[in-house]
């Protein structure tokens, strides 16, 4: 490669700068010049003297270049002194600050600071190599042929192909300035193909790189078809930056809301870092949803999102019908990297029927639990302490109670150790003991109240109430409290295989008030009549409470292993794990130590399972962090953790250094239990047995169940309502139905995709149908992948309960979803159940996709049910043209199918 740097000088500035690509030019000019180089030698020796005197026997007029220009070629450079011009052959280059020009053949023109650049056909293929390539910056152009003045930054551009934002330009030929682009008998399309599915043709073109594109009169062609869709002007954005502008509305019918146009407003991008925007929906029948929303962001520390939304939205057209005011807050925030101090919030606040009012996301229309939560939290640097802040609020839509917190302050220190000497490894005992801390506060408001007069003149034992009318009532309820928890503990290892792991519990509690009890009478019949005597709590005895409890635990572990060697081709052993955890807790009878400051007891009231003693109440429960607990516990819990290995031959192994490999026969066998050799009745605790496994590699298992070794008795059925305790009696003593123990409940699921290739999780949300965010259907928050043939992801779920005497309730259901390519563009994916206990159907969504390349259509259906519905687009995939669209939408739930 010859490479060559000419270093040009400036002129006077006064000098008129003359236009010298002006549209009369010679045509003769931009033929190309013969290559003379074929006689190497000659050339190779003319071209060594050129080189070393380029600048002194070049006289070189002065020109307006003011940087270096750079020139590069693979084949050959020619120099001209009489025409003072530069010809490079093969892969030609030249640079020119930020620009530079690219092809087969250029030819550099000293005297009008010209560069023009062409490609070359091959005679062979019969196609054009080396096609001239311009670039500056970000912006890109392929033409036939360029003519480009480094002077005046001005050029003429033939059979153009440039690329601007999300939109490619065709057409020819071009004018090119320093601030804009002038292209005649142009084609705009974000089609990437040479021919484009379809485009917008217009006479005129003007490009302001980095701002926009304005056409003069324009019509659509559709696989180069002319339609008689067009309109006299064309705006498009092509800035790389936020731009603000008009949101258009989808348009639709509804049967139960008449016409309505959906999600239409205005985007205003504020900056690089904010946006905001305003979409609502308006009903025919007087019905309407107004929604804000805002993105920020701001490198390297936060980024987040807020929206809130307001609706008035009734069924039917009758002025008589109300209409519920609804609205929803949601706010996302987080910190970006690494920080000690950080904030964080996933706050989603609304109406109790706003969802099923306003959305079909099924994810949102069937929950009807929802939690917020903002916090901020400090860890200080080279110090065990850390700090939280936060707000946390719950609601459920269907019992309609709603909780509130705030503040909730955590102070914490992590396990030090004060004991280790500086120098050596920490292994003497008292080196390895730890203390932590943990001290919270926290202030809970409800609109679940009890014993509360109300405005109505009425007292209540239970009720629950609009948060924002009874405000002060809550407030008035509302629970504060204070915990601290000190843990100290070390661990030894004893006889080498043993680990034992010693920890004594400090527990606090700080209330403003505490529980005053009364022992009343209960009427039960018709005429009234007096029943037995219960407590009930009447009142509360303000004032500074404190409480406290300590316990004391052991734990002692450890490994045991089991191997079985089998004589079998493909099964060569296996290995048996056992992991045995003993704990050992005491703790103090509270009762005894704190007596009535605590509990409340009357020696009338007692349960007779427990030897007449008197049954002690707290005088802090439903409180927000509990309180001491009553008794004596002296109890011992064992764990049998169980995990059971295979050796199996390789198949896959051809080589012999690696034959065999291990599989997970049983993940996971767990049982656990404790007995407490302190309590009076009732020592011996629900028996929890767990298992988890995956067979084939492909089929999780899990299952889980509960055992109770005590017989339950039914008192009294009332309604619906079993009231039934468990008695001190062992089913294990039972001679009629002797059994170690009564199996309460349990739980059985499988799952698996059947695709061994395909997706091994689900996805994040498609982007498909970007405008019809408040009516995605459940398959469409999935990933549409083209390159799997198929999937099919099953679950099987079994579930079994019954208590003592009380009714059994037991499901029985399948869920399935998958998806099959059709074709290499067509999708089909199904999302369903099918509940075996009452042989029906459950939530079902049918979805079709259809890849257009340059376009995407989307069929969603909802057969049946409830939000029996379909939602139908065809779209632009380019977000230049994302209201380029067609849309159609009909459901029952807002008309009609």
């Amino acid at each position: 490669m010859i490479f060559c740097i000419l270093n040009a000088e400036r002129i006077n500035a006064q000098t008129p700068i003359s236009d010298s690509l002006k549209q009369n030019f010679t045509e003769d000019l931009l033929k190309p010049i013969a290559d003379t180089t074929h006689k190497k030698t000659k050339h190779t020796q003319t071209l060594d003297s050129m080189q070393i005197s380029a600048v002194d026997s070049l006289e070189i007029p002065k020109s307006d270049i003011e940087t270096r220009i750079q020139y590069t070629c693979r084949d050959s450079i020619r120099m001209s002194m009489a025409e003072q011009r530069v010809y490079l052959y093969g892969e030609a280059k030249v640079t020119y600050g930020s620009k530079n020009i690219t092809a087969e053949y250029l030819i550099i023109n000293w005297v009008d600071n010209e560069v023009s650049a062409y490609g070359k056909l091959d005679t062979l293929t019969g196609r054009v190599i080396g096609k001239p390539v311009f670039k500056e910056g970000a912006d890109m152009y392929v033409a036939d042929s360029i003519r480009y003045n480094m002077k005046s930054g001005k050029g003429i551009i033939k059979g153009i192909v440039t690329r601007q934002g999300d939109g490619y330009i065709h057409g020819g030929p071009v004018k090119r300035t320093p601030e804009a682009i002038y292209v005649k008998h142009a084609l705009y399309s974000t089609c990437d193909l040479p021919h484009p599915h379809y485009s917008i043709n217009a006479s005129k073109l003007k490009v302001i790189p980095g701002d926009k594109v304005v056409t003069g009169p324009f019509h659509m062609e559709i696989m180069g078809i002319p339609t008689p869709l067009g309109l006299p002007l064309g705006f498009f954005p092509v800035t790389r930056r936020g731009k603000s502008g008009i949101i258009f509305p989808t348009i639709g019918e509804s049967r139960s809301r008449g016409f309505f146009i959906s999600n239409g407003g205005y985007y205003w991008a504020v900056n690089d870092y904010v946006g905001a925007k305003i979409v609502g929906d308006l009903y025919a029948n007087k019905s309407y949803r107004v929604s804000a929303s805002a993105n920020y962001i701001k490198k390297y520390s936060y980024s987040g999102n807020a929206s809130f939304s307001y609706s008035k939205v009734k069924e039917g057209f009758a002025d008589t019908t109300k209409v519920p005011e609804l609205y929803n807050i949601i706010w996302n925030h987080t910190t970006i990297g690494n920080k000690s101090s950080r904030l964080s919030a996933s706050v989603n606040i609304s109406s109790s029927k706003f969802y099923t009012t306003n959305t079909y996301n099924p994810i949102n229309y069937q929950s009807t639990n929802f939690a917020s939560n903002v916090s901020w939290s400090k860890a200080f640097r080279n110090s065990p302490f850390s700090l939280s802040v936060a707000f946390r609020q719950d609601q459920n839509t269907q019992t309609k109670v709603m909780n509130v917190t705030l503040p909730d302050v955590n102070f914490s220190m992590n396990r030090i150790y004060p004991f280790k000497s500086k120098v050596g490894n920490g292994d003497k005992w008292y080196e390895k003991i730890n203390i932590a801390y943990n001290g919270s506060t926290k202030y809970v408001a409800t609109n679940h109240l009890k014993n509360v007069t109300l405005n109505d003149g009425g007292t209540y034992a239970d009720t629950i109430v609009p948060m924002q009318t009874y405000y002060k009532e809550i407030l008035k309820q509302g629970q504060w409290g204070i915990k601290n928890t000190v843990p100290i503990g070390t661990t030894f290892k004893l006889l080498k295989y043993l680990s034992l792991n010693p920890s004594l519990n400090l527990e606090n509690w700080i209330y403003a008030e505490k529980l005053d009890y009364d022992t009343l009478h209960h009427y039960t019949g018709t005429p009234p009549r007096m029943g037995p005597l219960v407590v009930e709590p009447t009142d509360t005895i303000k004032g500074l409470n404190t409480a406290f409890s300590a316990n004391f635990t052991a734990s002692l572990t450890t490994r045991v292993y089991g191997m079985y060697r089998v004589n079998s081709k493909i099964l060569q052993g296996i290995r048996h794990t056992l992991i045995p955890t003993f704990t050992y807790t005491y703790r103090p009878d509270m009762v005894a130590m704190a007596g009535d400051n605590y509990f409340y007891t009357n020696k009338a009231v007692y349960n007779a399972s427990q030897g007449k003693e008197p049954t002690p109440f707290s005088r802090y429960a439903g409180y927000i962090y509990g309180g001491p607990g009553s008794g004596t516990i002296n109890s011992l819990s064992i764990n049998l953790q169980n995990t059971i290995e295979g050796k199996v031959r390789d198949r896959k192994d051809t080589t012999g250094l690696s034959p065999t490999k291990k599989i997970k026969l049983l993940e996971s066998l767990n049982l656990s239990g404790s007995y407490n050799f302190g309590a009076d009745s009732l020592q011996w605790s629900l028996f929890n047995l767990t298992a988890r496994s995956r067979f084939f590699d492909r089929v999780d298992f899990n299952f889980s169940s509960v055992f109770d070794p005590y017989i339950t008795v039914l008192d009294t059925v009332i309604g619906k309502t079993y009231y039934q305790r468990r008695t001190n009696d062992l089913w294990i003593d039972n001679k009629e139905n002797k059994k170690a123990a009564a199996l309460t409940n349990y739980s059985i699921s499988l799952s698996s995709n059947l695709n061994p290739n395909g997706q091994k999780s689900q996805r994040p949300v498609s982007t498909l149908n970007p405008n019809a965010a408040n009516y995605v259907i459940a398959g469409a928050d999935q990933y549409v992948d083209f390159n799997v043939p198929w999937n099919l992801f099953v679950s099987y779920n079994i579930s079994y309960s019954k208590i003592g005497e009380a009714p059994s309730t037991y499901t029985n259901s399948l869920t399935f979803n998958g998806d099959i390519k059709v074709s290499d563009n067509w999708k089909v994916k199904v999302t369903s159940g099918y509940d075996v206990l009452h042989q029906k159907l459950g939530y079902t969504t049918i979805q079709i996709f259809r890849d257009l390349h340059c376009w995407q259509m989307s069929l969603n259906v909802i057969p049946f049910g409830d939000r029996q519905s379909f939602f139908f687009t065809l779209s632009a995939k380019s977000s230049l043209l994302r209201d380029l669209k067609i849309n159609k939408q009909n459901a029952t739930y807002m008309g009609g199918y």
